[in-house]
């Protein structure tokens, strides 16, 4: 094998990694931002979840974490359960941000400014939701049967 298509292969399969650490790095400061604290806008969706936001946000972030430092060369078994941990964090972390978009868009006055800027990000956790559930960052199948 070429030194180029093994340099192709190598960032193929740390590019979901790289992106699920992104979004969970993403998650921590998100969890940090409501640790303890929690905005009038999200007050109905705080008494809706048995927990504390930040928790929430908290296991999004450990999740993808957990997945992505599963090494490359990890037998198949391994690899399957990391990218379950990376689909799980990143569905988590999608799904609050599409609850978020929606608190904040339904409380009036600006609150749809950030309402559109939360929907914005949630589509962009949909669109790399699909590179974070692979081993490698190709069209290959997603899960194996």
């Amino acid at each position: 094998m070429g030194r180029r298509l093994r340099w192709k292969r190598r960032v193929g399969e740390w590019v979901p990694r790289g992106l699920s650490l992104i979004w969970a790095l993403w998650s921590l400061a998100t969890a940090a931002a409501y640790a303890h604290r929690v905005p009038p806008q999200l007050v109905g969706v705080n008494d809706a979840v048995n927990a504390d936001l930040w928790v929430v946000w908290l296991l999004a972030a450990g999740l993808l974490i957990a997945g992505s430092i599963v090494p490359t060369c990890a037998p198949p078994e391994a690899q399957d359960f990391a990218r379950w941990l990376r689909i799980i964090g990143i569905s988590l972390a999608v799904g609050f941000l599409i609850v978020w978009a929606v608190a904040f868009t339904l409380e009036g006055g600006r609150g749809w400014v950030t309402g559109k800027n939360y929907a914005l990000m949630s589509i962009m956790g949909l669109y790399s939701a699909w590179t974070i559930a692979r081993d490698q960052a190709s069209r290959k199948q997603v899960i194996s049967a």
